[in-house]
């Protein structure tokens, strides 16, 4: 089996990997920072706001009698 010998990556190659390197840190951090931000405001909210269900489910308590009036004429 021939060997193959990797050519030594010129510096403008090693620029443009190291400044990808970098911008994909960036991102990780930015995304990471986000889900942080995220985390803390959904459990910030839970706090103060019911959940969906229960609100889904006083809604539709309320719209009861006019779902009868929409059924039986």
């Amino acid at each position: 089996m021939p060997r193959v010998i990797a050519r030594p990556a010129s510096s403008s190659q090693r620029e443009s990997l190291a400044a990808r390197r970098r911008l994909e840190i960036y991102w990780a951090i930015a995304s990471f920072l986000a889900l942080i931000v995220s985390w803390d405001a959904a459990l910030r909210l839970d706090e103060r706001v019911p959940l969906p269900r229960m609100r889904v489910a006083q809604v539709m308590e309320e719209m009861e009698p006019q779902r009868a009036e929409w059924v039986a004429p």
